[in-house]
Parts: C-alpha cells; sequence; structure tokens
C-alpha cells in the first residue's frame, strides 16, 4: 500500500449489511463487492463465516447446545434466519476464537437484531409467563369495558390460565428474546389469542407474531371485540378485513366482529 494512505476499516454495522444483503437478494461475493465499492471479495467471504458462526454462537447459547464451526453445512440448508430450527443446530464444539471473532468483526448490532426476531414453539416452560401476559392485558384492556370484578380479580388468576394453555402449546408461538415478551396461538387458521407485555407494546412485537402466524401457522380469520377499535385497526394494517359478520361475546352483551385475510 503507498505510503500515507491509510487502510480502510469497515465499521461492523457496514460489515453486518453487506452481509444480509448478499443473503437477502441473493448476490454473489463479487456482485456485492462491486455493489458496495469493496476491493476483494475474500474479506466479504471472511464476514460471512463470521456472521454466521456468530448466529451459531448465539443460538447455542440460546438453546444450550454446543456450536459447530462448519458453516458450509449451514449455507447449504438455506436456513430462514433468524427463524432457526433447533434440531438442524449441529451437535459439536466450539473453538474458543469464536467468539472474540465475533465482538471484533460485528460489535453487539448482530446480537441485538437476533434478539429482536427470535419466535418460537412454545415451552410447558413458558406456560405460567404466557398467563401473566394474558391475565395483565386482559385486566387492562376489557376490565374497563366490562366491569366484572368476579371475573377479572377472582376467576382470571396466573395459575388456572397457565393450566388451560397445557394442552394447547402445539398451536403457540412466543416472542422471546430471553424473556418471553408476547405470545400468539392459531388453530385452524383462527387467531385465538394474540398478546404482548403491555409495558413492552408500541415496539413492534405484536406485529412479529402475527407476520410469523399468518406466514407460518396459516393464521387468515379472527373474531376481535367490536368495542377494541384499536385492536381492529392492527389487523386491519396487516391486511385483515371486516366481514360484516357479528355474534354476542359468551354471557356479555357485547359483540364480537369477523375479520378475514
Amino acid at each position: 500500500m503507498p505510503k500515507g494512505v491509510p487502510n480502510k476499516r469497515h465499521t461492523g454495522e457496514f460489515k453486518q449489511m453487506v452481509v444480509e444483503t448478499m443473503m437477502h437478494e441473493k448476490l454473489g461475493y463479487r456482485e456485492v463487492a462491486r455493489q458496495f465499492e469493496i476491493s476483494g471479495h475474500e474479506q466479504i467471504r471472511k464476514w460471512e463465516r463470521i456472521y454466521l458462526l456468530a448466529m451459531l454462537d448465539y443460538l447455542s447459547r440460546l438453546h444450550n447446545v454446543p456450536i459447530c464451526k462448519n458453516y458450509n453445512d449451514i449455507r447449504r440448508a438455506k436456513l430462514e434466519w433468524p427463524l432457526y430450527p433447533s434440531s438442524v443446530l449441529p451437535l459439536c464444539k466450539a473453538q474458543p476464537k469464536t467468539r472474540s471473532a465475533v465482538r471484533d468483526v460485528f460489535p453487539n448490532s448482530i446480537r441485538h437484531k437476533w434478539r429482536s426476531n427470535m419466535i418460537r414453539p412454545a415451552k410447558p416452560d413458558d406456560l405460567a409467563r404466557i398467563a401473566e401476559i394474558e391475565v395483565f392485558n386482559y385486566r387492562l384492556k376489557f376490565y374497563p369495558i366490562f366491569q366484572d370484578d368476579g371475573f377479572y380479580f377472582g376467576e382470571l388468576q396466573v395459575p388456572a390460565v397457565a393450566q388451560r394453555y397445557a394442552d394447547s402449546l402445539d398451536h403457540i408461538r412466543v416472542y422471546d428474546d430471553g424473556v418471553v415478551k408476547g405470545f400468539i396461538l392459531v388453530r385452524s387458521g383462527e387467531v385465538k389469542k394474540l398478546f404482548v407485555e403491555p409495558v413492552l407494546q408500541g415496539q413492534g412485537l405484536g406485529s412479529k407474531l402475527l407476520d410469523y402466524a399468518i406466514q407460518h401457522m396459516g393464521a387468515k380469520t379472527l373474531w376481535a371485540l367490536e368495542q377494541n377499535t384499536g385492536a381492529i385497526r392492527f389487523y386491519q394494517r396487516h391486511g385483515f378485513h371486516l366481514t360484516g359478520e357479528k355474534r354476542l361475546e359468551d354471557g356479555t352483551s357485547a359483540y364480537l366482529v369477523r375479520m378475514q385475510k
């Protein structure tokens, strides 16, 4: 390199953007090098390797399974990042240098993004958290409408709700970035429940859960409380429309309206 010309260093955020663009647009190393004006495509190959190792590193610790350094197997599997099927997670040991390489090449930005997109099947250990989220939402959103002290502060208790969901885990997906922050329940294409922890609403978590359910669980219809106009607008933004069909909510004079995609 000529004297006085500094070695160009790219930020971790830039490297992440390059790798993700290459993956999402299905570009080759040379194509993406030309697009981002990077001299030498070999370094992009290196960035991709570290990116995939970083993904494995995070996911392996999340699921408590040792990671594998053979990233070629991951590429061939054409996994839909970041919805990583745990059954494919390689069962072999990581090299100690992997984590330091991750920190050096992709500082924190990747892991933050993964944590913001973790949706997985519910497990028995999630039942209490799922029940908490539902109870808090019911009391905040529906008690002001129905004013039923006996139900909302008597019958509606976390242990009872958790027990009710015990046989429905196959139909539930949770948003988990280290803590379960929301869940969706879908049966036969119908969204039965969709709740996010109240203090965490407004961050797009409900949208991610609903989009996932539409793409992967066949969600195409639901019933919403007619008075819950915020929820109706939310579903309309995701392509659902009112069908004109109504029915009474059990034991109340309030109507539910049917929505379909």
